[in-house]
C-alpha cells in the first residue's frame, strides 16, 4: 500500500468553529459593504486557528477583498549566565 507523503494533512471542515466562522463571515460581508475591519484570532497552538483563517481567506479572495495577515511568534531569547 503506497502512502503519499507530499499531501498535507489539513481537515478539509472546521469542527467547533461554527460561531467563530460566522463572525468572520458577518465581517467580510461588512467589508463588502464598505465597512473596514480588523480580526485578532489568539490561542494556544493546535486550536485550530491557522484552519480557520485560511477558510475565511479563501472565501474573502473570491470577493476581491484586499488582505493582509500577520503572524506574532514567541521572541528567541538567551540566558545569561
Amino acid at each position: 500500500m503506497a502512502t503519499a507523503f507530499n499531501k498535507p494533512a489539513v481537515c478539509p471542515s472546521l469542527i467547533g468553529r461554527t460561531t467563530d466562522l460566522a463572525t468572520l463571515h458577518q465581517l467580510i460581508d461588512q467589508v463588502k459593504g464598505g465597512r473596514g475591519h480588523v480580526a485578532l484570532l489568539s490561542g494556544e497552538a493546535g486550536i485550530g486557528k491557522s484552519r480557520l483563517v485560511t477558510g475565511v481567506k479563501t472565501e474573502a479572495s473570491s470577493h476581491d477583498l484586499w488582505l493582509l495577515q500577520g503572524s506574532c511568534f514567541p521572541t528567541d531569547f538567551a540566558i545569561r549566565r
